[in-house]
């Protein structure tokens, strides 16, 4: 005869029916979004003062598109960047190993020998944008030269290791969305081209605003064509340069985009498909001669 209760043993039976399994626990919590996400979604998950990448992507595919960005820059900053990223790598898989447990790090060792687990340089940001994810650089990595290079190489070679990315741009700076931030992030990152002894070249400014009411890019874009216009000429077509600027609610994005029409906005879709853009000349229909 057992010694519990048959009532107590009844109750206790109904209120573990009750109960959500472990399982649903687990997940909920592994899905749970972080306290500090909410931090994050006020500027759209940018911060001031990094360099890095703007993505976009196909719709619901955001985090997808973002992990196979940073396989391609990983293998194309192995290339560029041998030394540094090997060493860099060194050191987050040491931060990360500190972090573990014993039980942790048992269980890390075993999962490596059947796949080698690799840390990469490059990070996502969070970000709730539909069809738009970032991705943050180290500070030694030049992201319009690797970006150019994976765009170069996708026309020249017909190939990409891309399913859901549309579009890649580097982030070379970040700053506070308001006029005078931005005039000098600018004058920062396009520093080659404001000097007075640069090459004469074509350019044009291209600005979008996302979530701010503060910023009028009518007023905003006439001033930061007159830091180059002394040196080059606009044009709409087809420049050597675009001046790239993108605010997302209280941080603007700045970058200077060298070929920009040229590798069609970079868009890894339409270079992989079309190849390199090129302008067409203007045809000259000579006029038909009179017949008597």
């Amino acid at each position: 005869m057992s010694d519990q209760n048959p009532k107590r043993k009844a109750a206790n039976i109904q209120k573990n029916e009750h109960k959500k399994p472990k399982s649903y626990t687990q997940m909920k919590a592994r899905f749970a979004i972080p306290k500090l996400a909410s931090l994050a979604v006020t500027n759209m998950g940018l911060e001031i003062g990094i360099t890095g990448f703007y993505i976009t992507s196909v719709m619901g595919k955001e985090n997808r598109s973002a992990k196979e960005v940073i396989a391609i820059l990983d293998k194309y900053a192995e290339e560029l960047y041998p030394e540094t990223s090997s060493s860099e790598q060194k050191i987050l898989e040491k931060d990360a190993e500190e972090a573990l447990t014993i039980e942790e790090s048992i269980q890390k060792e075993l999962e490596q020998i059947k796949t080698p687990e690799k840390i990469s340089i490059f990070t996502s940001i969070f970000s709730k944008i539909r069809c738009i994810s970032f991705v943050t650089a180290p500070a030694h990595i030049d992201v319009a030269e690797i970006c150019e290079r994976i765009m170069n190489d996708c026309a020249k070679n017909k190939s990409k290791e891309t399913r859901f990315t549309n579009r890649i741009i580097p982030i070379q700076k970040t700053c506070k969305a308001d006029e005078t931030s931005i005039i000098a992030s600018i004058q920062d990152v396009g520093a080659e081209y404001i000097d007075k002894s640069a090459d004469k070249v074509s350019f044009k400014v291209e600005m979008k605003v996302r979530n701010n009411d503060n910023i009028n890019k009518n007023e905003i874009i006439p001033k930061i064509a007159a830091l180059f216009g002394e040196n080059h000429k606009v044009d709409l077509t087809s420049p050597k340069f675009v001046v790239l600027v993108e605010v997302f609610r209280g941080v603007a994005i700045i970058s200077i985009l060298r070929d920009y029409a040229k590798l069609r906005r970079y868009n890894i879709i339409s270079l992989f498909s079309e190849g390199f853009w090129e302008k067409k000349p203007v045809e000259h229909n000579e006029p038909k001669s009179e017949t008597s």
